[in-house]
This record gives C-alpha cells, sequence and structure tokens, in this order.
C-alpha cells in the first residue's frame, strides 16, 4: 500500500495457496506483526467501504489525462511520426527512432499545469 496510497503506509499482505500455508508457518511464522493493530483496522476499513478502489480509479483517470496530454505534445513535434508511445501503469515509455529527434516547448511543468 506504500505505493498506492501514501509512502507512509507500511502495510502489505501475501496470498497464497492453502497447500504452501504450513510452509510458510514453519519457515517464516517466527516473523512477528509490526503494524499497530489500529493502522490496520484503519485499512480494513477503508477498503471495506470501497475508499481503496475509488483512489484507484481516481489515481488511473488522473495519469491516463497527464499521458494523453504528453502524447499530445508529443504528437505536435517534428518527428512525430518517428515516435512509438507505450503506457505501462502510471508510467509511459517513449521510442524515437531518429537521432535528430528535436522538440521544443515540452517540459514536465508544462505536463504538470496541463494536468491540472
Amino acid at each position: 500500500f506504500s505505493k498506492s496510497l501514501a509512502p507512509s503506509i507500511r502495510i502489505s499482505y501475501v496470498v497464497l495457496p492453502a497447500g504452501l500455508m504450513e510452509a510458510f508457518r514453519s519457515r517464516l511464522g517466527f516473523y512477528g506483526c509490526t503494524v499497530p493493530s489500529f493502522e490496520q483496522y484503519t485499512l480494513a476499513r477503508f477498503l471495506s467501504q470501497g475508499h481503496f478502489e475509488k483512489h484507484i480509479n481516481r489515481m488511473r483517470r488522473f495519469y491516463q489525462k497527464r499521458r494523453n496530454l504528453v502524447v499530445e505534445a508529443l504528437s505536435r513535434c517534428a518527428a512525430a511520426d518517428k515516435l512509438t508511445a507505450h503506457a505501462v501503469a502510471k508510467n509511459s515509455a517513449y521510442r524515437v527512432n531518429d537521432n535528430g529527434f528535436t522538440c521544443t516547448g515540452l517540459t514536465g511543468q508544462h505536463i504538470e499545469a496541463s494536468a491540472e
């Protein structure tokens, strides 16, 4: 949850098939839970009330809009026909198949301001 909600939330979980539970308990069962009960309860309530799903959907729309702005801005560049965009989660990779590629007027601040 530290990547999807906030870096300060240090709660994680393991999903195992029933057949691996005994091996997990025997080999790693000595690890104690270091997360306070209050934080666990708060996160459980946040999840059960659907807030996490709403948050994920809101972030997905935000990053999709940001990606679309970048692709739109890059499409106006001189070498746009040589540009390939690949979206992966909230990150995007752009490959330019031209060593002489230049695009002016596209900065991180421009993308940040347009996305808001």
